[in-house]
């Protein structure tokens, strides 16, 4: 067992350490770890005056308008009675989105937690007044051949009342907490956002689409909240929290490229996941330091899933594809890649990518769009106002499609009962050929009554790209499928089809391509069953949007 996997499973340990400045690995530059222990200080500093205790300043107007809101919002939220309107709730919360500071997301919090408690004593509520409905209506079917008395259906009645009030009152709990959790996760202020880092992304209560929103946001701020992500991933107590933080770095790029060593020990995480997200984060740092050990990780991976994620997160670095090869990898790092890894030649430019906030992966994309009547149902716009699903992923696509860097390939295919692409092969992402796709993409369109065979789409997809040559300069045929839908799995005669039956044919089909489907459901709270067994067995991703 070599020294690297015996550090395995202490992954978390090893950062600590790392943040603290007092280990490095021996392939690292000296200079990572004392910018690593710099950041943890300026972390330690952050917020602490500068230059001796001067005065406080006199609160502005704007500053004392902001806290008359919290103080709102926080009396809004206290106890309510049962009967007690929303409205004023409702009122303070929108009030709220006009102040983005630490107190405000202090408020937040606490207000969420109280909206928590509410729906708590109301399911206790429900499952009372529900359990009085079961013993009367039990009753009632004992006493056969005669009509209820008139206090039994007088009390049945209000029974039912009751339940269907609860049950209201529960759904109207609901939505403002959800709008609640939308404001969290909306926060941009870097007050709001280093209070938030340190004190809500572990918190597990909170919806993972509020934690991703609040990490990416911190990873957009101007600058990038680097040192607060660093402490999250310091502190980070399992792998939920580890994927965020590492998710956040990612996001930072070339601003996070101080820590490549804290994430390259992460390679060497027990869980799969944790690793798969170190690979693709140190591709996205756009840092030289990065190739050395990704090719170092690659040699020691057997012929599989992991040796292909990491083959693919070389490729998006370095814009060279050496396949599985690990004697090319290592004759190239040691040849003509010697400039590439000693920063003497400069690494391929490359955006950030993502679709619906998930972040890309590789350099070959395929976007397969959902095009059938539940694509038609709205959702909130970005700005305001609302926007079909269909428009959403049309504008998100299109949004990926410019962001592609000049080296990556792609395609389109939108389906419904039949699909149709793009094109039948991956295409260079060329001005011209992007222009192309944006505009094919403009003019997809669906209509009521119709069905996503999605099994028979995707089917056709794999068996277009196994047929066809690798994209020039690449091994792999395709790096990801992304896949975004809002219905359940049918054939193209509109009947049902399992989730399992889609999973065993896509799987089959996979086998010559090895492309991971990276699934983004729209509508839901949570990604349905067959979705995420989906992505699940193709090693890939599924989030709700």
């Amino acid at each position: 067992m070599t020294e690297r996997r015996r550090r395995a499973g202490t992954a978390v340990a090893l950062v600590a350490a790392l943040v603290a400045g007092t280990w490095a690995p021996p392939w690292a530059p000296r200079w990572v770890g004392t910018t690593a222990a710099a950041a943890a200080t300026a972390l330690a500093q952050a917020g602490k005056p500068q230059g001796g205790a001067a005065k406080p300043a006199a609160p502005t107007a704007e500053e004392k308008a902001a806290a008359a809101k919290v103080a709102a919002f926080e009396a809004a939220f206290k106890p309510l009675k049962d009967d007690a309107p929303l409205a004023p709730r409702q009122a303070a919360l929108a009030a709220l989105l006009e102040v983005d500071d630490a107190k405000a997301a202090k408020a937040l919090l606490a207000g969420r937690a109280q909206l928590v408690k509410e729906v708590a004593a109301l399911e206790k509520e429900r499952d009372a007044v529900r359990g009085k409905l079961e013993e009367l209506v039990e009753k009632l079917g004992g006493a056969r051949g005669r009509p209820p008395k008139p206090e039994e259906k007088a009390r049945f009645e209000k029974l039912d009342a009751e339940q269907k009030a609860l049950l209201a009152r529960q759904r109207e709990i609901g939505e403002l907490g959800s709008a609640l959790d939308a404001r969290l996760g909306a926060s941009a202020a870097p007050e709001a956002l280093r209070w938030l880092l340190a004190n809500v992304t572990a918190k597990h209560e909170l919806p993972q689409r509020t934690r991703e929103q609040i990490v990416r946001r911190a990873a957009l701020a101007s600058p990038p909240l680097v040192a607060e992500l660093v402490a999250s991933l310091a502190k980070a107590s399992g792998p939920d929290e580890l994927l965020l933080a590492i998710d956040g770095l990612a996001a930072c790029g070339p601003a996070a490229a101080a820590h490549v060593k804290l994430l390259a020990d992460l390679l060497w995480n027990e869980e799969a996941r944790v690793q798969e997200a170190a690979l693709f984060a140190l591709a996205e740092l756009r840092a030289p330091e990065a190739i050395a050990p990704l090719v170092h990780f690659l040699g020691e991976q057997p012929p599989g899933a992991a040796l292909r994620r990491a083959t693919r997160a070389l490729v998006q670095l370095t814009g060279v594809d050496h396949g599985g090869e690990v004697r090319a990898w290592r004759s190239w790092l040691g040849g003509e890649g010697a400039a590439l890894a000693a920063g003497t030649q400069p690494l391929p430019p490359r955006a950030p990518l993502a679709c619906f906030e998930l972040p890309l992966r590789g350099l070959a994309f395929a976007f397969v769009i959902d095009c059938s009547e539940s694509m038609l149902a709205e959702r909130p716009a970005p700005g305001g106002g609302k926007e079909t699903r269909l428009d959403a992923a049309k504008r998100e696509v299109a949004a990926a499609l410019a962001a592609l860097p000049a080296n990556a390939a792609f395609t389109v295919v939108a389906y419904a009962h039949e699909a149709r692409s793009s094109s039948k092969e991956l295409q260079p992402a060329t001005p011209e050929n992007v222009a192309a796709a944006r505009e094919w993409v403009a003019k997809i369109t669906t209509a009521p009554k119709t069905v996503a065979a999605t099994s028979t789409a995707l089917s056709q997809l794999l068996q277009d790209v196994a047929a066809a040559p690798p994209p020039a300069g690449r091994m792999a045929r395709l790096d990801a499928i992304v896949l975004i839908t809002a219905s359940r799995p049918v054939r193209p005669d509109g009947t049902p089809e399992s989730g399992d039956a889609v999973v065993k044919l896509v799987d089959f089909r996979n086998q010559a391509v090895n492309a991971p489907i990276d699934a983004i459901a729209l509508g839901a709270a949570e990604p349905p069953d067959w979705l995420a067994k989906l992505a699940e067995a193709s090693g890939g991703r599924c989030v709700a949007r």
